[in-house]
């Protein structure tokens, strides 16, 4: 469940979907012993920025599959 803003500098608590950002993380995590040898369960994780949080940063999975907020390209 979510409780507040992702970043972990940040209280805002989270109260609706109408302020900020809401992500769906998804990480594949092994199947144990189901015989096929390169099958994945996938685990969704939800993650939520604030407003001003979201407008500076993004929610991504590292190299290790972990997530971790990342700084949003300015466009």
């Amino acid at each position: 469940m979510v409780k507040k803003c992702a970043n972990p500098s940040c209280e805002r608590p989270f109260r609706y979907f109408r302020g900020g950002k809401l992500f769906l993380v998804e990480r594949r995590q092994p199947v144990e012993n189901t015989g096929a040898p390169d099958q994945n369960a996938r685990r969704g994780e939800y993650f939520w920025l604030c407003e001003v949080c979201a407008s500076a940063l993004t929610v991504t999975l590292d190299t290790n599959g972990c997530p971790h907020l990342k700084l949003r390209h300015a466009t």
